[in-house]
Protein backbone atom coordinates (compact mmCIF):
# COMPACT_ATOMS: atom_id res chain seq x y z
CA UNK A 1 0.00 0.00 0.00
CA UNK A 2 1.52 3.13 -0.86
CA UNK A 3 1.95 5.93 1.62
CA UNK A 4 -0.40 8.24 2.61
CA UNK A 5 -0.64 12.19 3.07
CA UNK A 6 -1.04 13.36 6.78
CA UNK A 7 -4.40 14.63 7.39
CA UNK A 8 -5.43 18.50 6.64
CA UNK A 9 -4.07 21.90 5.17
CA UNK A 10 -5.51 24.76 4.01
CA UNK A 11 -4.66 26.06 0.47
CA UNK A 12 -5.92 29.53 -1.01
CA UNK A 13 -5.55 31.30 -4.29
CA UNK A 14 -7.50 34.47 -6.01
CA UNK A 15 -9.55 34.06 -9.18
CA UNK A 16 -8.49 36.30 -12.04
CA UNK A 17 -9.85 39.89 -12.52
CA UNK A 18 -12.59 39.19 -9.27
CA UNK A 19 -9.71 38.31 -7.07
CA UNK A 20 -12.28 36.56 -5.19
CA UNK A 21 -10.39 34.04 -2.66
CA UNK A 22 -10.75 30.53 -3.02
CA UNK A 23 -10.02 28.82 -0.02
CA UNK A 24 -10.39 25.39 1.55
CA UNK A 25 -9.15 22.86 3.80
CA UNK A 26 -7.58 20.19 1.55
CA UNK A 27 -6.42 16.52 2.48
CA UNK A 28 -3.90 15.18 0.13
CA UNK A 29 -1.39 16.84 -2.08
CA UNK A 30 -2.70 15.51 -5.06
CA UNK A 31 -5.67 18.02 -4.33
CA UNK A 32 -2.71 20.91 -4.60
CA UNK A 33 -1.81 19.90 -8.13
CA UNK A 34 -5.28 19.42 -9.39
CA UNK A 35 -6.44 22.97 -7.96
CA UNK A 36 -2.81 24.59 -9.47
CA UNK A 37 -3.65 23.14 -12.55
CA UNK A 38 -7.33 24.66 -12.69
CA UNK A 39 -6.09 28.04 -11.33
CA UNK A 40 -3.40 28.30 -14.39
CA UNK A 41 -6.40 27.05 -16.86
CA UNK A 42 -8.34 29.62 -15.23
CA UNK A 43 -5.70 32.46 -15.11
CA UNK A 44 -4.99 31.63 -19.10
CA UNK A 45 -8.42 31.90 -20.06
CA UNK A 46 -9.15 35.13 -18.43
CA UNK A 47 -5.94 36.44 -20.23
CA UNK A 48 -4.85 38.67 -17.74
CA UNK A 49 -0.68 38.09 -17.74
CA UNK A 50 -0.15 36.77 -14.68
CA UNK A 51 0.26 33.15 -12.94
CA UNK A 52 -1.96 32.17 -10.38
CA UNK A 53 0.08 32.31 -7.00
CA UNK A 54 -1.29 29.34 -4.29
CA UNK A 55 -1.03 29.55 -0.32
CA UNK A 56 -0.90 26.48 1.19
CA UNK A 57 -0.53 26.76 5.31
CA UNK A 58 -0.95 24.24 7.64
CA UNK A 59 -4.03 25.61 8.79
CA UNK A 60 -5.92 28.87 7.63
CA UNK A 61 -4.93 30.72 10.77
CA UNK A 62 -0.92 30.12 9.96
CA UNK A 63 0.86 31.79 8.29
CA UNK A 64 4.30 30.57 9.66
CA UNK A 65 6.13 27.05 7.81
CA UNK A 66 4.32 27.52 4.61
CA UNK A 67 4.41 27.17 0.95
CA UNK A 68 4.11 30.18 -1.49
CA UNK A 69 3.38 28.46 -5.13
CA UNK A 70 4.04 29.81 -8.21
CA UNK A 71 2.34 28.19 -10.99
CA UNK A 72 3.00 28.00 -14.69
CA UNK A 73 2.75 25.85 -17.64
CA UNK A 74 6.29 24.43 -17.67
CA UNK A 75 7.17 24.75 -13.80
CA UNK A 76 6.32 25.66 -10.34
CA UNK A 77 8.10 27.74 -8.04
CA UNK A 78 8.21 27.34 -3.98
CA UNK A 79 8.89 30.31 -1.44
CA UNK A 80 8.74 28.78 1.90
CA UNK A 81 8.05 30.89 5.06
CA UNK A 82 9.67 29.89 8.08
CA UNK A 83 8.80 30.09 11.68
CA UNK A 84 10.51 33.14 12.08
CA UNK A 85 8.61 34.26 8.43
CA UNK A 86 12.04 34.18 6.47
CA UNK A 87 11.36 33.25 2.99
CA UNK A 88 13.99 31.32 0.81
CA UNK A 89 12.91 30.72 -2.83
CA UNK A 90 13.53 27.46 -5.05
CA UNK A 91 16.11 27.32 -7.49
CA UNK A 92 15.52 25.12 -11.20
CA UNK A 93 17.82 24.01 -13.49
CA UNK A 94 17.32 27.70 -15.65
CA UNK A 95 20.93 29.74 -15.76
CA UNK A 96 19.66 32.98 -13.93
CA UNK A 97 18.71 35.68 -17.35
CA UNK A 98 16.96 38.43 -15.19
CA UNK A 99 13.58 37.55 -16.61
CA UNK A 100 10.82 37.45 -14.11
CA UNK A 101 6.72 36.70 -14.20
CA UNK A 102 4.27 38.21 -12.56
CA UNK A 103 2.23 35.88 -10.08
CA UNK A 104 -0.99 36.95 -8.02
CA UNK A 105 -2.02 36.11 -4.77
CA UNK A 106 -3.70 39.48 -2.88
CA UNK A 107 -0.88 41.11 -4.79
CA UNK A 108 1.66 40.91 -7.87
CA UNK A 109 5.12 39.37 -6.71
CA UNK A 110 7.37 39.21 -10.06
CA UNK A 111 9.68 36.07 -9.58
CA UNK A 112 12.47 35.71 -11.79
CA UNK A 113 11.84 32.47 -14.13
CA UNK A 114 15.41 30.71 -12.75
CA UNK A 115 13.24 30.11 -9.77
CA UNK A 116 11.25 27.34 -11.38
CA UNK A 117 11.19 23.75 -11.21
CA UNK A 118 9.84 20.78 -13.07
CA UNK A 119 6.85 20.38 -11.70
CA UNK A 120 7.15 16.90 -10.68
CA UNK A 121 10.32 18.40 -8.07
CA UNK A 122 8.07 21.35 -6.95
CA UNK A 123 5.14 18.38 -5.79
CA UNK A 124 8.24 16.02 -4.38
CA UNK A 125 9.34 19.03 -2.43
CA UNK A 126 5.55 20.04 -1.19
CA UNK A 127 4.72 16.25 -0.14
CA UNK A 128 7.82 16.78 2.04
CA UNK A 129 6.24 19.71 3.38
CA UNK A 130 2.87 18.11 3.91
CA UNK A 131 4.83 15.30 5.81
CA UNK A 132 5.97 17.53 8.41
CA UNK A 133 9.76 17.68 6.51
CA UNK A 134 12.69 20.54 6.08
CA UNK A 135 11.71 21.71 2.32
CA UNK A 136 14.75 23.75 3.17
CA UNK A 137 17.58 20.47 3.52
CA UNK A 138 16.87 19.61 -0.19
CA UNK A 139 18.98 21.84 -1.72
CA UNK A 140 16.56 23.49 -3.99
CA UNK A 141 16.16 26.59 -1.63
CA UNK A 142 18.26 29.88 -1.73
CA UNK A 143 18.17 33.05 -0.18
CA UNK A 144 18.71 35.20 -2.58
CA UNK A 145 15.67 35.93 -5.16
CA UNK A 146 17.31 39.24 -6.74
CA UNK A 147 20.43 37.41 -8.41
CA UNK A 148 18.22 35.08 -10.41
Amino acid sequence: MPPTDPPGAYLRYYRPHTHAEIGAEITEVAEVQRLGELALAEHAAAGVGYLPGLALWRDAGTPEDALGICVAADGWALIHTGEDLFQQVTRGGRAPDGTRRRVFWDDCLDIPTACFLDRDRAIAAIRLWWRGGDVRGTGLFSDDLDSA
